[in-house]
């Protein structure tokens, strides 16, 4: 640090001296923060990809991009690769990292990768928090069928719990996103068909108290909702 100070000449602020001289990881994080404030997200994740794996070795692993650059994309070490190893500090660390890959990836649309940050996570409230925002952002960008791919091994009741909020959440069931669809979908992916029905029967009920859905004579919403009801129960 003392030679920090001496040749510095005051170029560097606070924030750089903890960076500089500290190693890869912090060189990774530091470039990682740079382009986060600029929300350039593509660079977040690519840094955050390489910051990851110089803590955690083997945590990532290089993939081509469509734009020619070679990106990393993260994905959960082994079963049997502890983290036991890794000091406090480092683990603190890789937390925030994992935080900023997951959104950077959200962002651009990346979501097997902000997937494969997500359940490395090790905040619970954290995780759910973000659980939330992949679950929208993935049905926003109309890949439901990504979603329900997913194993979710440890989190599977947290992802129905949310799905069936967002449902009891939505104001207009003509306009809202397609959450009680997707739920039907998960759930019977998963075996749970009594479940997939009492979702659909949700829907069933709000579609015919909907004044669109009554006043629209083309509106085919209240049929089909009928048909997969039947579909689930058959």
């Amino acid at each position: 640090m003392f030679l920090v100070d001496q040749f510095d000449s005051g170029l560097l602020d606070s924030t750089e001296r903890t960076y500089f001289a500290a190693g890869v990881s912090k060189y990774y994080q530091h470039v990682t923060a740079l382009y986060e404030s600029k929300r350039i997200h593509s660079f977040v994740k690519e840094f955050a990809s390489l910051s990851l794996d110089s803590i955690h070795p083997g945590s990532a692993k290089s993939v081509s991009s469509h734009t020619g650059f070679s990106f990393h994309h993260f994905v959960p070490p082994p079963a049997n690769h502890s983290l036991s190893s890794l000091l406090p500090q480092d683990l603190r660390e890789r937390e925030d990292i994992l935080l900023r890959l997951f959104n950077a990836s959200v962002k651009t649309c990346f979501f097997q990768s902000a997937y494969s940050a997500l359940v490395q996570l090790k905040g619970k409230s954290v995780q759910h928090s973000c659980l939330t925002t992949f679950i929208t952002s993935v049905v926003a960008e109309n890949q439901a069928g990504l979603l329900v791919s997913l194993p979710f091994v440890e989190l599977h009741k947290e992802v129905d719990e949310i799905l069936v909020s967002l449902c009891q959440k939505m104001l207009n069931i003509a306009t809202s996103p397609p959450y009680h669809q997707v739920l039907y979908s998960w759930r019977i992916s998963r075996g749970d068909f009594r479940g997939a029905a009492t979702i659909l029967y949700d829907r069933l009920q709000r579609l015919q108290t909907s004044s669109t859905s009554l006043q629209d004579p083309e509106d085919e919403s209240v049929a089909q909702c009928f048909l997969m009801l039947i579909n689930a129960l058959a």
